[in-house]
């Protein structure tokens, strides 16, 4: 069968990564999370540092139509130099997913991967989120954070994500029509839910065989 991708979205705080990092472990799959930015830095010549900036950050008004007015009329392997530099970054680190997921087995956690891989058969979407408390305590946990610090910084980097997603791909961010598993993280361990996918993803694997 052609290659498999997992793609993770999660609401910070709710362990998301450290699931997308077990599940890869456990399935022997590629893990992406910063290590993308490192990836697509080095295939494009673009400084890593600006894809940090950026990094599911976004500060300026939409602009979704028209990139994907550019890329439609000129073709995902046509230059994007002469967009600005927040849509070259968002379309180059796109193509890159892309191309990952064509090329192998892997796991993509965040940067509208769900949306980027829609239209791949051989791929499952999944959204952890977790309630406020539990957020809070592991960003405490994780960050040496009051709980008054965890919770102005859950709510910034929530604020973020969810402009940067909606921003790029002019749908609602966290809408559980978007996903095919959404799992809440507050009364289950990591350990747990990186299981229960692995089932899922083995089971579509075998399915598919």
């Amino acid at each position: 069968m052609n290659n498999f991708v997992v793609t993770i979205g999660r609401e910070f705080g709710s362990g998301g990564r450290e699931i997308g990092e077990k599940l890869a472990e456990r399935l022997g799959f590629n893990f992406y999370n910063d290590r993308l930015l490192s990836d697509v830095s080095h295939k494009t010549g673009i400084d890593k540092s600006l894809f940090e900036d950026a990094d599911e950050k976004q500060k300026e008004a939409s602009w979704y139509m028209m990139a994907m007015n550019v890329l439609n009329a000129f073709g995902k392997d046509k230059s994007v130099d002469e967009l600005p530099s927040s849509e070259q970054l968002f379309l180059e680190q796109s193509k890159f997913i892309e191309e990952l997921a064509e090329n192998e087995n892997c796991v993509v956690v965040g940067r509208c991967s769900n949306y980027l891989l829609k239209n791949k058969p051989n791929a499952l979407h999944v959204f952890i989120f977790a309630d406020e408390d539990t957020k809070i305590r592991r960003i405490m946990d994780r960050q040496e954070l009051s709980e008054k610090d965890a919770k102005k910084h859950m709510q910034k980097i929530e604020k973020e994500r969810k402009e940067y997603y909606e921003y790029y791909t002019g749908k609602k961010y966290g809408n559980f029509q978007d996903y095919d598993l959404c799992i809440s993280s507050s009364k289950c361990r990591i350990e747990e839910i990186a299981a229960i996918i692995e089932r899922l993803v083995r089971n579509r694997i075998i399915s598919e065989e």
